[in-house]
């Protein structure tokens, strides 16, 4: 019995290549090749790249849709990578620059905002050296930037709450016409101003390229700065301090 066993195991028929992996390594190096401009797309990949081999690994015919799935499975892993490395070195680069520039901005907590006259969306304009008699946010973003819309979702919350006791604005290098653009899919309840043809004096100038708020008191002078997204408590404290 055992010889006979060990006949059958010797004489079994080698496993032969399955049409289903090859399908799945194609329909799967697609999609990831699709998607590789998000994690999943490495996911995606991986699982085409993993099937493609299994596939041609194993003995018996071949068809082209397995080297297909595996190429493009490997292009996706590379793509993806790329864009993770440079997404990466783009938030690193913003944290080093994060840091810089609020290390730079403590020497102006407590001198005078610097005067600049900004041209508004609705064809007016904002003297922010003229921004006085109450507290003022200055906050500087971009449309691209995530973190900026949802901070101003909380500015439009504490406008409508304290538009008589806070004077609140935006400030982004973008043109006028592009902001009007802007404004027309995004409600502000607060002016935005357009820095794209005015040379900012520091520290505003280097407030544009990063999510920053900027608090100044009631006679102008600036009391504090922060960077990054703004929960609505945030905001409170940087406009009426721990008081508010």
């Amino acid at each position: 019995m055992t010889n006979e066993t060990g006949q059958y195991r010797q004489h079994a028929p080698p496993a032969v290549r399955h049409p289903a992996f090859a399908i799945g390594s194609l329909v799967f190096g697609i999609v990831a090749l699709l998607t590789s401009v998000v994690l999943a797309g490495m996911l995606f990949g991986v699982v085409g790249l993993a099937l493609g081999i299994i596939y041609r690994q194993a003995p018996g015919p071949r068809n082209a849709m397995a080297l297909a799935g595996v190429t493009f499975s490997s292009m996706a892993i590379v793509i993806a990578f790329v864009l993770i490395y440079q997404h990466y070195g783009a938030v690193t680069e913003r944290a080093r620059l994060r840091e810089e520039y609020m290390t730079a901005v403590e020497h102006w907590v407590g001198e005078p905002g610097p005067d600049v006259t900004l041209p508004t969306a609705d064809d007016g304009e904002i003297r922010l050296g003229e921004i006085e008699g109450q507290p003022a946010l200055l906050t500087f973003w971009t449309p691209e930037c995530a973190v900026c819309l949802r901070t101003k979702s909380q500015m439009n919350r504490l406008a409508g709450e304290y538009s008589e006791d806070v004077t609140l604005v935006g400030v982004t290098p973008e043109k006028p016409e592009q902001v009007d653009s802007f404004l027309d899919e995004h409600e502000f309840e607060y002016p935005i101003a357009s820095a794209a043809h005015v040379e900012l004096p520091p520290p505003y100038e280097e407030a544009l390229h990063l999510p920053i708020t900027i608090a100044l008191d009631a006679d102008g002078v600036i009391r504090d700065a922060s960077a990054g997204g703004k929960h609505y408590e945030d905001l409170m404290e940087l406009a009426f301090g721990e008081d508010g």
